[in-house]
């Protein structure tokens, strides 16, 4: 893999995967970015995995996060709109901040009965962080009123 200035990038190469599959869900053929993990997780720099995968994996799937499981379900590629099979938000891709890298956020969740935009947390930590500017949109200017209610406890 080549960096900006167009030179080889050290420790990244370019691979493909036939017939990947994740439980009964055959994703095909995938073009994937090979790289050692382990002085990332020896540091702490990453959670301890075998991998990621980007969401692009995952296009034209149903794609369900179980955080309380910590469990992923994934369809077979859908050929046409598919009713929502359970509860579900629209995936957008906005950037962190005004001038942030791009995270994934979804749609469908609310706090005090007020619809919120949220940043998917696939490594299922199951926490909802709520930045001071929101605190007093949502009707939260006393933090401590709602935590019992409104703070996603944590499944580890």
């Amino acid at each position: 893999m080549n960096g900006p200035d167009g030179k080889p990038y050290p420790g990244y190469w370019f691979a493909t995967l036939k017939d990947v599959k994740a439980g009964d869900a055959s994703l095909g053929e995938l073009k994937v970015l090979v790289a050692d993990l382990k002085p990332s997780l020896a540091k702490g720099d990453f959670p301890p995995a075998d991998g990621a995968l980007a969401y692009t994996a995952f296009q034209d799937r149903v794609l369900k996060l179980d955080y309380k499981n910590e469990r992923v379900g994934i369809s077979q590629p859908l050929k046409a709109e598919v009713p929502c099979p359970d509860s579900c938000g629209e995936l957008t891709t906005p950037t962190f901040g005004r001038k942030g890298p791009p995270i994934v956020a979804t749609t469908g969740l609310e706090v005090n009965h007020k619809p919120v935009v949220v940043q998917i947390d696939t490594l299922y930590s199951g926490t909802m962080l709520i930045f001071p500017t929101s605190v007093e949109k949502l009707g939260l200017s006393d933090p401590f009123s709602f935590c019992e209610e409104a703070i996603l406890p944590v499944y580890r």
